[in-house]
């Protein structure tokens, strides 16, 4: 894998993948008042909580939304960190019926998720996010640089930046 590659590879630790499920809408949302006010109170007496490099709240409502206005069903989270962002994610995907897998890597499973990398698995209409990806371009941030452009130069994705609040890029897959 060339140098490129590899630091795009790396940068991907903290993403998600969502995809979509046939059929799903948001008319097939299932709603549990109970369960809403649960986890929006589980996340706002522990809002000063997450730190180090976790998802702010504005990215994980973020996370929220795209997952109910897309009707994804399957999420898969690389980066699992403490759990922020997988919080948001069960969330949402509780509304639309769906399944939440999430991992935390060390250097060995790095290695082999680089040779398992899940874009050919990817279907048609779903996206994956990275978390921490602004357009501000520094000498700082050669890797997200290095990972922007490659996503950016992907032809058969779309990416967007959503700069509300740390910078999440958001790639939908147009094509195989």
């Amino acid at each position: 894998m060339n140098r490129n590659k590899h630091l795009a590879a790396y940068m991907l630790i903290v993403a998600i993948f969502l995809l979509a499920s046939p059929g799903s809408s948001s008319q097939d949302l299932k709603e549990n008042t109970e369960l809403d006010k649960q986890v929006r109170k589980f996340l706002d007496d522990n809002r000063y909580r997450w730190r180090d490099m976790n998802v702010p709240a504005i990215d994980g409502q973020l996370l929220y939304n795209i997952i109910l206005d897309n009707g994804y069903t399957r999420a898969l989270e690389i980066g699992t960190s403490t759990g922020h962002s997988g919080i948001w994610i069960a969330w949402a995907l509780s509304k639309t019926g769906g399944k939440l897998i999430t991992i935390e890597i060390d250097k060995r499973r790095h290695k082999e998720a680089l040779e398992n990398y899940v874009d050919p698995k990817l279907v048609v209409g779903g996206c994956f996010t990275a978390h921490n990806v602004t357009e501000r371009r520094s000498r700082y941030s050669r890797g997200q640089n290095v990972f922007l452009d490659y996503v950016q130069g992907l032809d058969n994705y779309e990416t967007s930046i959503n700069s509300s609040g740390s910078g999440v890029s958001i790639s939908y897959k147009k094509s195989k």
